[in-house]
C-alpha cells in the first residue's frame, strides 16, 4: 500500500512541476542589424508564467547594459508581447559588432532577482552600423544654389 501510495505523489509530483514551469524566448528573431540614429528596440517575446514574474530584455556590449525592456506579468499567463527597450546609454552605443541580447525572466516584481523562473537566452553578433546621410541631401542644382 506504501508503495502505491508513494508512486502517486511521485506521479503527481512530476506532473505539476512539469506543467507549472515557466518559459519565455523570442517569438520573432530580434533584429540583428541595428543604426546607431535609433532610440529603441522592439522585440516580440513568448511567455509561460506560472507565478508572477517579470522580464527582463537587456541590449548589451562587452558586459555593459546599453539598454532594458522590462515587462512584468502580474499572475499565471501565457501571450506574445512587444517589449521595447530603450537605449540609456547613447554614448557607447556606436558602430560595432560585439552586441548580443539577453533574455531573462525572474518570479516576483519589478527588480526582484532572487529566483530565477527560466533559463535565459542570449542571442549574440549583433551590429551596429553608423547611419549616413542620404546621397540625396548632399545634391544641389544650379537653381537651387541661385534661390
Amino acid at each position: 500500500m506504501n508503495k502505491l501510495f508513494y508512486c502517486i505523489v511521485l506521479f503527481f509530483g512530476i506532473h505539476f512541476s512539469i506543467s507549472a514551469q515557466s518559459k519565455v524566448e523570442f517569438s520573432v528573431d530580434p533584429p540583428m542589424e541595428l543604426n546607431t540614429k535609433i532610440n529603441s528596440i522592439e522585440c516580440s517575446v513568448y511567455y509561460e508564467a506560472s507565478v508572477k514574474s517579470t522580464i527582463y530584455i537587456e541590449f548589451i556590449k562587452n558586459n555593459t547594459i546599453i539598454g532594458t525592456g522590462i515587462y512584468t506579468i502580474d499572475s499565471k499567463d501565457k501571450a506574445t508581447k512587444k517589449i521595447n527597450i530603450p537605449i540609456l546609454k547613447k554614448g557607447l552605443f556606436k558602430s560595432g559588432n560585439n552586441y548580443s541580447y539577453q533574455l531573462h525572466m525572474y518570479e516576483g516584481g519589478k527588480y526582484d532577482w532572487s529566483k530565477k523562473a527560466c533559463k535565459s537566452k542570449v542571442i549574440k553578433n549583433v551590429r551596429v552600423k553608423e547611419q549616413r546621410p542620404n546621397k540625396a541631401d548632399y545634391k544641389t542644382s544650379i537653381r537651387n544654389f541661385f534661390n
